[in-house]
């Protein structure tokens, strides 16, 4: 019997296709900053190149909530260096205040140019060079309060770790998975799936969808039994995600609908057990390549003897292509394509 524990290869020709061209890749980080830090920290460990949309926002919103904490922190440490930087802090504040609406063009410039002269290298990098609008040095000036107090805090032995765990929290609650729950572009997908299975004269299969959105509720789990299950295509239908769904959503799904919903990171080991059928939609594009080879691995040592994975992808309302995989004697062959739209 095949070890489970072994991963079985993916067909050369696959990384070839254009569902594998211009995937997700992590992105540098472009400020020295304590919560950019750990953000790129977070994405690297738990393999999350890409991200709900609004995780971006989430961490802007973190960056300024970290900002206030810092403050409140600095207005009671009274040492040397925290009073220097106190006295910086309201110099950058009068010149991105009211009170500087006053000063001609030439005098604002002036007054930035002796600020400059006290900044620290890091932060006087950031400056635009003039002539620059008003606003845009405003702007700078904005984000050059946020490095000097996160390089202070940083800096700190006495409240490095501190500063450091906050920043940790922010980041960690800023991250969100990207889920896609259209249910109109899964309808072509299970309705092909549906014609291979038939094809091929199957019969109480068991079928997963790995990376079933269960944050959104799994509604393409449900649109799977509905489609899958007429003619006893398929009997036992579960759907995996790496997020944990609730205990009032598992026990709503298994009670109404007769569906498994469980938690598992396949990019990390294969499925609890194996499939006739596993379907892998609108999920492997948010992975760098690397991790890529090693989810696709995990799924085929996932699939029962002459199991089928099922690839997807929807570029656009043109463009849906689906791979079909199926493993025949411990390996892997593309068994077929479709462009799975309407």
């Amino acid at each position: 019997m095949e070890d489970k524990a072994v991963a079985t290869d993916v067909p050369p020709e696959v990384w070839r296709h254009p569902l594998f061209a211009g995937c997700a890749e992590y992105v540098p980080v472009t400020q020295d900053l304590a919560i950019a830090l750990c953000d790129a920290g977070l994405r690297r460990v738990r393999r999350m190149p890409s991200t709900a949309d609004y995780s971006r926002l989430a961490l802007l919103d973190a960056v300024q909530a970290q900002q206030r904490k810092a403050l409140q922190w600095l207005d009671g440490i009274q040492d040397p260096s925290a009073i220097a930087l106190k006295g910086l802090l309201n110099h950058l504040e009068r010149l991105t205040g009211t009170q500087s609406n006053g000063l001609s063009d030439e005098m604002y410039q002036r007054a930035v140019t002796r600020l400059a002269e006290s900044l620290p290298a890091q932060a006087r990098a950031v400056l635009p060079e003039f002539p620059a609008a008003r606003e845009d040095i405003r702007a700078t000036l904005g984000l050059i309060r946020i490095l000097i107090v996160d390089r202070f805090f940083r800096e700190s032995a006495a409240w490095r770790n501190r500063y450091l765990k906050s920043a940790y929290r922010y980041a960690d609650r800023a991250l969100r998975y990207n889920t896609t729950t259209d249910l109109a572009r899964m309808r072509p997908v299970l309705a092909w799936i549906r014609q291979v299975l038939t094809g091929q004269s199957r019969s109480r299969a068991s079928y997963a969808d790995v990376g079933c959105a269960v944050a959104e509720g799994a509604p393409a789990v449900v649109l799977a039994a509905e489609t899958l299950r007429r003619g006893g295509l398929v009997e036992t239908v579960h759907g995996t995600d790496i997020v944990v769904a609730s205990r009032e959503l598992v026990a709503h799904m298994r009670g109404e609908y007769h569906i498994n919903l469980y938690s598992s990171n396949p990019v990390c080991r294969p499925l609890p057990m194996r499939y006739d059928v596993i379907l892998l939609a609108n999920v492997h594009r948010h992975l760098v390549q690397a991790d890529q080879e090693t989810l696709l691995r995990h799924l085929a040592a996932s699939l029962n003897t002459q199991g089928l994975l099922f690839i997807n992808w929807r570029f656009n309302d043109r463009e849906s292509p689906c791979l079909c995989l199926q493993k025949n004697a411990g390996h892997i062959e593309v068994l077929a394509e479709y462009n799975c739209v309407f």
